[in-house]
């Protein structure tokens, strides 16, 4: 965090993981500010939050979002057999038995939920999740799936949202970013200034669009002021689709037409010797 170019400035640190925002603040603790002597030990302004924790402090009441009614991946999974007998249900005979041998499973369901039906960013934006038609109208290369599987995963989604509906307080992470970034675009509109100055973004790869166009709003619709880093490979959350390229369309969508830069590929590794590099490539390609 840069606390020498942006004095005074209102900084955050955030990542998927308690345990990396500790250990980036413990780094910057002991870095010398101006390069030379000791570090004071304050970070000045700058705050190392989990996403989990800076989405609570955005408001809402533990009764609101209580932890209990969160419905999950876990959730979605041991429902899947009912979700998926209901989904089923709403086509043709014929057609069910196409679908039925395709076999769109589980996992395949929920990431076209999470990122895309109730997660992208014209889902955050418009306030509510994708209908069917907006569903069907994304591109290919964004979503490979063919309409019939995509009809099936709509209707997947369908009897998920209406078991979430039946239970008074029953949300999952897509209803509270939506519903964060309401508040936060409001609080905008109202004349409130930008939460952050600057904001540094670690395993930005386990992240949804709706999230990052929270972070995004958070900054001011400044995308200037962020700086994203990520990993595809080392991706950990359940249901997430990510793709550098979607965050230039985030971008531009809520900064009316802005460029973002393309991304910046490391091409030295500190961590691991050329034996394990190698290893891992095989793996992952």
């Amino acid at each position: 965090l840069d606390r020498v170019r942006f004095p005074g400035a209102r900084q955050l640190f955030v990542a998927r993981t308690k345990r990396l925002c500790d250990y980036v603040q413990s780094l910057l603790r002991m870095r010398p500010v101006d390069g030379g002597g000791g570090g004071d030990g304050d970070d000045g302004a700058a705050a190392f939050l989990p996403l989990s924790a800076l989405l609570d402090s955005l408001g809402g009441s533990a009764q609101e979002w209580h932890p209990s009614l969160l419905s999950g991946y876990a959730q979605f999974l041991q429902a899947w057999p009912e979700l998926r007998r209901g989904a089923l249900a709403t086509f043709e005979r014929g057609t069910r038995h196409d679908i039925e041998a395709k076999a769109v499973g589980p996992l395949t369901a929920w990431t076209q939920i999470r990122s895309f039906i109730k997660g992208s960013h014209e889902a955050v934006l418009q306030g509510r999740a994708l209908a069917l038609e907006q569903y069907l109208a994304l591109g290919k290369r964004r979503v490979p799936l063919p309409p019939a599987e995509r009809q099936f995963v709509f209707q997947v989604f369908s009897v998920y949202q209406r078991g979430l509906d039946d239970v008074p307080g029953r949300w999952d992470a897509c209803d509270r970013v939506t519903a964060l970034y309401k508040r936060a675009v409001a609080a905008a509109r109202a004349g409130a200034g930008p939460l952050y100055d600057l904001l540094y973004v670690d395993e930005v790869q386990d992240m949804t669009q709706g999230e990052l166009a929270l972070l995004l709003q958070l900054s001011g619709l400044r995308h200037d002021r962020l700086f994203l880093a990520g990993d595809t490979a080392q991706s950990i959350s359940y249901g997430v689709d990510f793709r550098f390229d979607e965050v230039r369309s985030v971008v531009h969508a809520l900064c009316r037409g802005a460029v973002a830069p393309k991304p910046i590929t490391l091409s030295q590794n500190y961590r691991s010797h050329a034996g394990v590099l190698d290893v891992s490539a095989k793996v992952v390609d």
